[in-house]
């Protein structure tokens, strides 16, 4: 792998049609999309063609499940912790 990922384990994926999300053992989690309504966590709602790490209000937070839903993400931290991003 390429990129910011080159040198992460990824543990978990989770893809929809128009978004996809990873975390990685370290519980990072990254985002990128073709389209978006605010569903990659990262405070816009523009498209990000590129992967970009995730921190916003979960910064700090050990990330250990991810999930895409049609219009939206929702991550799980290691406290069972949730946030749901979009809409």
């Amino acid at each position: 792998m390429e990129g910011e990922l080159a040198d992460k384990r990824v543990i978990k994926l989770s893809v929809r049609a128009l978004h996809m999300a990873v975390v990685t053992d370290a519980g990072e989690w990254y985002t990128w999309s073709d389209r978006t309504f605010g569903m990659l966590g990262l405070g816009s709602t523009y498209s990000r063609h590129e992967l970009r790490q995730v921190s916003g209000v979960l910064r700090g937070k050990r990330i250990v499940e991810v999930a895409c839903g049609t219009f939206h993400t929702t991550a799980v931290t290691l406290e069972c912790e949730s946030c749901t991003f979009g809409r």
